[in-house]
């Protein structure tokens, strides 16, 4: 009996233990997750949303506290919200939730995070981790946060990453050209900083087609192995445009560019098939010619400017000389228009004949391209800048008194069978008055050393007088003069530039620019008035009488433009 009493308790004790096995063996692994959107940011504030789910499939393993730690280059802006129930306590780089509503198994809420992302883009992946415990302070059971995908019905992205992955820039910019010909473009492609082979680009180029014969070339192809492509499109058409050039899944890449028509050299005759299309005879409306100056405004060594004469007389009696600035900002330019015809007189023929209608230039715009007009001034000399001399010896900022060498003499013209007294042959080539005495003041620029491409300190000044002459003047010298002159600087007369210091043998340049007028009426923002003018009127007058249908009395007026300033010129209304 005792030994079956022995065998049913270790019978039961097998039992007992049989049925506690599967008990243990079913216990729930407690987990949670951290989801976060967007999961891709750009550097500078903005706002996150982590989600945060007990992932345990079942059982009583609620979530009652918890902490989260921001990942490297995210800092807290702000505190955290969310709708579930809890005490949130936060600092710049962590956020803890205690006293929890319970977060059963399964169950989601959202935490809205304002942060900042930090300013360097490294398209690598920060990792948001934390810790969650069943306790409702921070302590109890633990639970194992899931940083994949746990099951499909609620997906896991426990990362966030800074910066644009995909990215399209020009590695090659559309340049500025000259009229057909090819212009070199490369496209960039990437992804997190590296090239991404065989994507599809196409470069489209704003108010220019293929089907118009404006543009010519490729304008799709595929990125090589560095993820960039190439193309070469030439433009057919003259003016300024814009290329975007697309991928599928990048952002576009825009760049500006201007085509023009030709280039002119120091000495050129501005190009009649430009300047007037029509070919037009000199004596008719709408006639222009004009010729680039022997030499730049400063002195500086002339090199080739890609350039557009516009002219658009015949419809709205208006000029437009460009230049490409960025190859050459100081190019001189003279040129002439015949305007169409006007009523020489007023409404009321007893009020006698009408004023001569002003030109009107401008060398700035609004900042849309449109041009500021003011009325045209006149020009201090009808010939464009060319250099009286060398500076002797370098000069520094405050000098007040200059020597310059190699000043030509006036010489005579040998097509003129009476030589007049002005200028006075022999004489130093400077400004002289009806009696052959030198005017004063008169303006100088100085330029660059000669042969520099650039000139990084030119100055205008006034020559007051004149301390002395080498040689003397005698009538019929053709050698070169040395002369001292006392000068004022860095004030308004002068164009309010800044006096800087000049090497020796810089170029003393003539300028025929005069100061804009301290008018700020007259010569509204964007001018800056008492600054030297970038365009002036050389001459202006009428050239030839006509009649209109009734009849009435018409005159064509004519003007001459010196422009230093890749502007616009058009007659007074």
């Amino acid at each position: 009996m005792n030994a079956f009493r022995a065998l049913l308790c270790l019978g039961l004790t097998f039992t007992v233990g049989a049925f506690a096995l599967p008990a243990d063996a079913a216990q729930p692994t407690k987990k949670w997750s951290i989801n976060m959107s967007p999961n891709e940011v750009v550097p500078g504030d903005t706002t996150l949303t982590a989600t945060i789910k007990n992932e345990t499939p079942n059982g009583n393993s609620s979530i009652n506290s918890l902490t989260i730690t921001l990942p490297a280059g995210y800092t807290l802006r702000a505190a955290p919200t969310s709708g579930w129930i809890g005490l949130i306590n936060w600092t710049a780089t962590s956020v803890s939730i205690s006293n929890m509503s319970p977060l059963k198994p399964l169950q989601t809420f959202d935490l809205t995070l304002p942060v900042k992302v930090g300013s360097t883009p490294t398209c690598s992946a920060k990792t948001w981790t934390g810790l969650a415990w069943t306790g409702s302070s921070f302590s109890g059971d633990s639970f194992k946060q899931v940083f994949g995908v746990p099951d499909t019905q609620f997906p896991v992205n426990s990362t966030t990453t800074i910066g644009t992955n995909q990215t399209l820039a020009f590695t090659v910019a559309p340049m500025n050209a000259t009229l057909g010909t090819t212009i070199p473009v490369s496209v960039q492609v990437s992804a997190c900083g590296a090239g991404v082979a065989g994507t599809p680009v196409t470069i489209a180029v704003s108010n220019c087609t293929t089907a118009s014969g404006c543009l010519s070339g490729a304008t799709t192809g595929s990125t090589n192995a560095s993820g960039i492509a190439s193309f070469s499109p030439t433009i057919n058409q003259a003016g300024t445009y814009e290329m975007t050039a697309s991928a599928s899944g990048y952002p576009d890449a825009k760049a500006s560019f201007t085509v023009y028509d030709g280039t002119l050299d120091c000495g050129d005759n501005v190009d009649s098939s430009f300047s007037n299309p029509m070919n037009l005879a000199p004596s008719l409306p709408g006639y222009s010619t004009g010729i680039r100056g022997a030499y730049n405004k400063d002195g500086t060594q002339c090199v080739l400017v890609p350039y557009t004469f516009t002219n658009t007389i015949l419809t709205d009696d208006t000029v437009r000389l460009s230049w490409d600035t960025h190859v050459q900002a100081s190019p001189a330019f003279m040129y002439s228009l015949n305007w169409r015809p006007r009523s020489v007189e007023s409404t009321n023929p007893d009020t006698g004949w009408s004023i001569a209608p002003r030109p009107q230039v401008s060398w700035l715009n609004d900042g849309n391209g449109a041009p500021v007009f003011v009325p045209g001034l006149a020009c201090l000399s009808g010939k464009l800048p060319a250099p009286y001399g060398a500076l002797q010896t370098a000069i520094d900022d405050q000098v007040l008194t200059i020597t310059v060498t190699g000043i030509p003499a006036n010489k005579a013209d040998p097509g003129l069978a009476v030589q007049y007294s002005v200028p006075k042959v022999g004489a130093p080539a400077l400004p002289t008055d009806s009696f052959g005495n030198f005017i004063l003041p008169f303006p100088i620029v100085i330029g660059a050393t000669p042969g520099s491409p650039t000139s990084l300190a030119t100055e205008r000044m006034t020559v007051t007088g004149i301390v002395s002459q080498s040689p003397p003047t005698t009538n019929g010298y053709t050698g070169t003069y040395t002369m001292t002159f006392t000068v004022t600087r860095g004030t308004d007369a002068e164009g309010g530039v800044t006096k800087v210091g000049h090497a020796a043998q810089s170029q003393v340049m003539s300028t025929p620019l005069p100061m804009v007028p301290d008018d700020a009426t007259t010569f509204p923002a964007p001018y800056v008035v008492k600054k030297q003018a970038n365009m002036c009127v050389a001459e202006h007058g009428f050239g030839s009488f006509s009649a209109d249908a009734n009849g009435k009395a018409q005159a064509m007026y004519f003007s001459t433009i010196i422009d230093i300033g890749d502007g616009w010129v058009r007659i007074g209304q």
